[in-house]
């Protein structure tokens, strides 16, 4: 597979992965290069040491709110949303403001609450991994978040409507009665009991000559696993007739071990905010490691 796989750069900020480097730009997948915060060539970096704060992340800036003093101190998380200066000079209303006034309304649909769905092998590839590689992910600070997406979690749709209404994505801060608050990581931390301080994970697409690369004692500038996973999105996406690599297709290319938890044939008419009699979660017990067969 390595040895036919190729990347290319036809456009600048674009790599776009080819079965054969004689291939057109139309044969391939191309995907956008982004920038990373650690810059390029990611393996010469030092971890970073302060990664709750990155100035890349947020700036210090005042606003003005409706419904508070004239101009806050806010810590403006960067985003698509914001300003290049960061400065909101005019009030800016929320969602619940525009609710009031009838400028927006709520249909008998939230389509932000869905039920979960069933992927067949989604559990015991998780398993597999946690087994597998329990003291990588223990260092790299992400099993406890691999293992927290064993199972399912009860939502309520009001209380998500009322957090979209009171939560003001320009400076990503949620309006309550004492003012101001916003998720911070150590909420996260409380919610959740996941981390908050782990290696830095950047999710970014490295450019052509990073996937490529070779320092000068031959080792890769990138793992060589990299161009594997780069590959197999490549190659589901081919056979996709949708135009997209769903999760199911993914999971079946990697995992191929048994299937332990079938999809329940169960339906119930409870409701929404009662809490299920059960469920059909897995137990969270990760067994040994099972040994792969040359099938």
């Amino acid at each position: 597979m390595a040895s036919m796989t190729c990347f290319k750069s036809f456009k600048n900020g674009f790599v776009t992965i080819l079965d054969n480097s004689t291939d057109n730009v139309e044969d391939g997948t191309s995907l956008a290069v982004r920038p990373s915060f650690i810059g390029e060539w990611a393996l010469q970096y030092e971890p970073i040491g302060d990664t709750l704060h990155l100035p890349q992340w947020a700036i210090e800036t005042k606003c003005k709110i409706i419904g508070s003093q004239p101009y806050s101190e806010v810590l403006l998380l960067q985003s698509s949303h914001h300003d290049k200066e960061g400065d909101q000079s005019t009030p800016f209303p929320i969602l619940a403001h525009k609710s009031q006034d009838e400028k927006a309304t709520w249909s008998n649909f939230f389509k932000a609450i869905t039920e979960p769905s069933y992927c067949k092998g989604f559990w015991e590839w998780l398993e597999d991994i946690l087994g597998r590689h329990e003291e990588m992910l223990q260092k790299k600070k992400i099993y406890d978040a691999i293992y927290a997406s064993l199972f399912s979690y009860d939502r309520l749709a009001s209380v998500m409507r009322y957090f979209c209404e009171f939560w003001s994505p320009s400076i990503n801060t949620l309006h309550t009665s004492v003012g101001e608050r916003s998720i911070s990581l150590w909420d996260l931390r409380q919610l959740g009991g996941l981390p908050i301080r782990g290696l830095m994970y950047d999710e970014v697409v490295p450019s052509a000559k990073e996937m490529t690369g070779v320092y000068k004692d031959s080792t890769l500038y990138l793992p060589a696993n990299c161009r594997y996973l780069f590959f197999a999105y490549h190659r589901l996406l081919a056979e996709s007739k949708k135009g997209e690599v769903r999760v199911d297709a993914w999971v079946n290319f990697w995992f191929r071990g048994e299937i332990s938890y079938r999809k329940s044939t169960k339906k119930t008419a409870r409701n929404k905010t009662q809490r299920p009699a059960k469920n059909n979660n897995p137990t969270g017990v990760i067994g040994p490691v099972q040994l792969r067969t040359a099938e």
